[in-house]
């Protein structure tokens, strides 16, 4: 257009302090002459002067914000001889309460970062860095703090006699600590009793505490009655008797808790510190957080539970019984790492059946188990090892995914109860590669070699596939079933390459029933292909093989069988198998059954 003005700023979802000075811009050409101010407090259904006849130079100095607080704020701009010529805020801004800074410190002054020349004292007012008041709970009793208010706590020790209670009406306000590395800001509560909290925060919301350090409490810091949106950053909780931060109910939610380090010092009842973090507040964001304990291993280290949805990455949790224990709904576990823990690593338990929660890209060893799944996960792209029982186990309540990890020298590589296991990289572990030991399961596509048994199924309900799969290298056996299928549907044993250096390929053993073998490649030097004790030929079924057949005993059924054809003419199985003595890369194999027919 040849005449117009165009708002630049506010132009919508600006939050602009009482008291602050801000700087309103816009554009215009077109017209000679100066330009008037407006503001709507109530989304543009009424309008106020702010400023008359202002020089039209693109920007003005809105100071000292004195008009009513309201979320609904527009800024308009007129021509002051033209009210033709106008434009305002596209959205609409907030101009909020007054923000201040609040000064606590010490009786020194060594290593201050804010108020260097002066000690703390709650006679003084607390506004400046001269005047620092001696402790938080000072501040808070002293004014109404709001939304944008700041709290600067200087480096020393400051000994908490009562909770530090935050409450709905200082909602909003930031405690803040030295940011230096080596500067604390030490809060002792001095009193490790039930109910006795460094911060207690009791319907306050989005509260940031930052830079901190806390230790002898009962909990360091304490949520409750819908305290949502707390912030815990970089704090150091230590030392307490029964939590770093315990978040009591569901409706204190939205914490975001990161950078913490949480431990307690085991030994003496009083610092162990049974949690890390024990939360139930609804849809928490975890991040980068350390949580252990010293030196012997005691309870956990971050656990939630019945939390709806929730984030953590990047933690890391160690030498705690339980490393870190999650119970939501659609959570996303990544990037965590878990070690020397006596019990679980990280135990994921989902129960909402809508959404699988991704667990991925985890490291998990030197635990009891690495990884648990309980509930509805989709687990991949993690590495467990040097576990002393499962690296990934799988429960036998609701489903799972466990796909494309690498778990390895473990006891057992991965143990699921149901669920599918597919893609995996599992090796060198002492005693089972893969195992299916309670339900439906599928274990499929993986790669298992170099273990004591490579699969091992003693699920007896429903039915469990085996398919797929490269087995080699196992000492004891390459695939076993196990008292498998004693209430169950079936086992099927499809498409596999097993190859075995003196391990039996598949062996049935312990009243196994209802197997079925068909169109599987089984190797074994030195021992059987495929053994049934007498104990397991209750619905076994089996064709459509290549076996290798070294000379001698590769087959049993009640006795050794030497022949493919011997068994065929005498059990009825393997019609249509075949034996290839040279198998190396296929050579000399040729379209014709067991007994010499055409297949063609």
């Amino acid at each position: 257009p040849q005449q117009y003005v165009l708002v630049i700023s506010p132009n919508g979802g600006e939050a602009w302090a009482q008291t602050t000075d801000q700087t309103v811009k816009w554009r215009s050409d077109g017209f000679a002459g100066n330009v008037d101010v407006y503001y709507s407090s109530d989304g543009g259904s009424g309008w106020n002067l702010l400023a008359d006849d202002v020089a039209n130079v693109d920007a003005w100095l809105w100071g000292n914000i004195a008009t009513p607080l309201s979320e609904q704020y527009l800024l308009r701009i007129w021509a002051h001889d033209n009210n033709g010529i106008a434009d305002a805020s596209d959205a609409v801004f907030t101009v909020t309460e007054a923000i201040f800074w609040y000064y606590v410190d010490d009786n020194s002054n060594d290593d201050d970062e804010y108020t260097p020349s002066a000690i703390g004292n709650n006679g003084n007012d607390g506004l400046s860095p001269v005047t620092p008041k001696a402790s938080i709970r000072a501040v808070l009793e002293t004014y109404d703090l709001n939304a944008g208010d700041r709290i600067y706590v200087d480096t020393g020790n400051y000994s908490v006699t009562a909770n530090i209670l935050i409450g709905y009406a200082d909602s909003g306000v930031t405690i803040i600590g030295p940011i230096a590395i080596d500067h604390e800001a030490l809060l002792t509560r001095g009193n490790t009793a039930s109910g006795n909290y460094v911060f207690e925060l009791d319907n306050a919301h989005y509260v940031t505490i930052k830079y901190l350090s806390m230790t002898n409490a009962y909990t360091g810091v304490y949520a409750t009655n819908a305290s949502t949106h707390l912030t815990l950053d970089a704090n150091v909780i230590y030392d307490n008797d029964y939590a770093g931060l315990h978040i009591q109910d569901y409706a204190s939610s939205d914490a975001v808790i990161m950078n913490n380090r949480f431990y307690g010092t085991t030994g003496v009842g009083t610092t162990d510190q049974n949690y890390g973090v024990y939360s139930r507040g609804a849809d928490p964001t975890v991040t980068e957080n350390t949580a252990y304990h010293t030196p012997l291993k005691q309870r956990d280290g971050l656990y939630f539970y019945d939390i709806g949805t929730g984030t953590f990455a990047d933690n890391i949790v160690y030498n705690n019984n339980a490393g870190m224990t999650l119970r939501g709904a659609q959570m996303t576990v990544s990037g965590n790492a878990a070690y020397d823990n006596a019990y679980r690593g990280i135990a994921v338990t989902d129960t909402h059946s809508g959404q699988y929660s991704p667990v991925f890209d985890n490291q998990s060893h030197d635990n009891f188990t690495g990884l648990y799944s309980g509930g509805y996960e989709d687990v991949y792209g993690n590495f467990t090892y040097n576990n002393s029982t499962h690296g990934i186990d799988g429960s036998y309540q609701y489903w799972r995914t466990i796909h494309d990890n690498d778990s390895y020298e473990n006891q057992n590589g991965i143990n699921v109860q149901t669920g599918e296991v597919a893609g995996n990289r599992v090796w060198g572990n002492t005693n089972v590669g893969i195992q299916a030991s309670y339900s439906t399961a599928t274990i499929e596509g993986n790669t298992i070699y170099g273990n004591a048994y490579g699969v091992y199924v003693n699920a007896n309900y429903q039915t469990v596939t085996v398919r797929n799969n490269v087995i080699y290298d196992n000492s004891i056996r390459g695939i076993e079933a196990n008292r498998a299928m004693s209430s169950g549907v079936a086992l099927d044993i499809v498409n596999n390459t097993v190859y075995e250096v003196g391990a039996n390929a598949v062996h049935l053993t312990n009243s196994s029933k209802n197997v079925h073998l068909r169109n599987n490649i089984l190797w074994a030097e030195g021992a059987y292909e495929l053994y049934v004790e007498d104990n397991s030929q209750a619905g076994f079924t089996s064709d459509s093989n290549l076996f290798y057949g070294h000379a001698g005993d590769f087959l049993y059924w009640q006795q050794d069988f030497t022949s493919l054809v011997d068994w065929f003419l005498e059990l009825g199985f393997d019609g249509s198998s075949r034996v290839n003595r040279i198998c190396n890369k296929c050579r000399g194999l040729d379209s014709r059954d067991v007994l010499g027919r055409s297949r063609d």
